[in-house]
């Protein structure tokens, strides 16, 4: 975070939205000359508006004042969840992931509609790859 500044993440955000201080200013319901004291740091906003500015542009405040290098946790940790519940399927054959693709997606039709969370189907086709593990051993 070296050489980090509210009015500099500002700028920046407000560019690559491509907006002008204007545009800004007038979603803010500020002066223009205020948002040009933010990102000259020539000023700060208040709580509010620094609350308006992060759901703008879709950020934490932390990383808006530099308290951190997350722009936005929530979108990281959604990311990482995702990664969380993705299964390995490169020990199966293609076999066995033929079959796997139909039980689980033929399964999840029929039986699981009601099966939102990725965590429970990510239980659910764990289960289906040890069952295929097994039945390779019965061969």
């Amino acid at each position: 975070m070296e050489d980090c500044s509210f009015g500099k993440r500002l700028k920046e955000l407000r560019k690559q939205k491509g907006i002008t201080q204007e545009q800004l200013a007038s979603e803010l319901k500020l002066g223009v000359s205020t948002v040009g004291m933010y990102e000259l740091n020539a000023r700060e906003p208040n709580f509010e508006t620094l609350e308006a500015i992060a759901d703008i542009f879709n950020v934490d405040m932390d990383w808006l004042l530099c308290r951190s290098d997350i722009k936005n946790k929530y979108q990281m940790l959604k990311t990482e969840s995702k990664n969380l519940y993705e299964i390995d399927t490169s020990m199966l054959t293609p076999e066995e992931i033929e079959t796997f693709n139909k039980v689980t997606g033929v399964n999840k039709q029929l039986f699981f509609e009601d099966i939102d969370e990725e965590h429970d189907m990510a239980l659910f086709k764990q289960a289906v790859i040890d069952i295929l593990i097994k039945q390779r051993g019965k061969k």
